[in-house]
């Protein structure tokens, strides 16, 4: 039986996910970041190389492409949308980079390094103790968001999955567009003993309807993003603290170059209609 938890009417939680969206004068990574103890700064900069050499990477196989265009005119178009796809794309690297070292600032320069072991971890989603105030996730439970022909279905399953070997929680997240999937993405989940939720993945799949399809059915188009800790250098991220303190700023999640959600806890006490600043979030 599925069951929707009721609301907290007197107290809420406000989170602002901060998104990174790339750089530097330079593609080498700076080294003297690193030996002085400069971790996140280091880390930025190696992701910032990284971004770069990926651009260069997919502007050259578009030219590829663009050589075997046998019409002049497409041959030029082709390397044209080639040459503006480079640069918006290392337009973003450097976004990405001061957006890096805007987070270092905020959480400082020390390794980021979460202690992840199965001691310190629930396995019992049905009887948690205790459970997160903020972000239960007791099997059965569902949540259903709709608004400008979007709706969003957010499940908790009866199904857990060992990773690292800390057992998390499955929570299923899907998005519809005018009665179509565009995502369906298994979130995993694990839940601290102290009752903080942490983020350990998760299994993305976007899908995409095209021009003339028939029958018009969603097509499987991209896994990006997705991400399991352990794998490819992914660290769990905390997803919500027992208890949230206002003003913090946290990684929810750590997948280099892939997944790198930060968020910052804007208020414990939010009510609709009190906060009018906090309202246009």
């Amino acid at each position: 039986m599925l069951h929707t938890p009721a609301p907290v009417p007197r107290r809420a939680i406000l989170v602002a996910a901060l998104v990174l969206c790339g750089t530097a004068s330079a593609d080498k990574p700076d080294a003297a970041a690193l030996h002085t103890g400069r971790y996140c700064t280091a880390t930025a900069m190696n992701l910032l190389a990284a971004c770069r050499h990926a651009s260069a990477d997919g502007y050259f196989r578009s030219e590829a492409s663009c050589v075997n265009q046998p019409d002049l005119a497409a041959r030029q178009a082709c390397h044209d949308d080639a040459t503006q796809t480079r640069r918006q794309s290392q337009h973003a690297c450097d976004e990405q980079r001061q957006a890096r070292s805007a987070l270092c600032l905020a959480v400082g320069e020390d390794r980021y390094a979460p202690s992840f072991e199965a001691a310190e971890f629930q396995s019992d989603f049905r009887h948690p103790a205790p459970a997160n105030a903020w972000f239960p996730m007791i099997p059965g439970y569902r949540w259903k968001y709709r608004g400008a022909g979007e709706t969003v279905t957010v499940n908790v399953l009866d199904k857990t999955k060992l990773i690292e070997g800390v057992t998390c929680i499955v929570v299923n997240d899907r998005v519809e567009v005018d009665g179509f999937a565009v995502e369906d993405t298994d979130d995993w989940f694990a839940l601290r003993n102290d009752g903080a939720v942490f983020y350990c993945g998760e299994s993305v799949r976007d899908f995409e309807i095209f021009p003339g399809d028939q029958p018009v059915e969603p097509e499987l188009t991209s896994r990006a993003g997705s991400f399991k800790a352990g794998l490819a250098g992914a660290v769990p991220g905390l997803q919500l603290a027992a208890q949230p303190i206002a003003g913090t700023v946290y990684r929810q999640e750590f997948s280099p170059n892939n997944a790198e959600d930060v968020a910052q806890i804007l208020s414990t006490s939010y009510r609709y209609g009190a906060e009018p600043e906090l309202d246009r979030w």
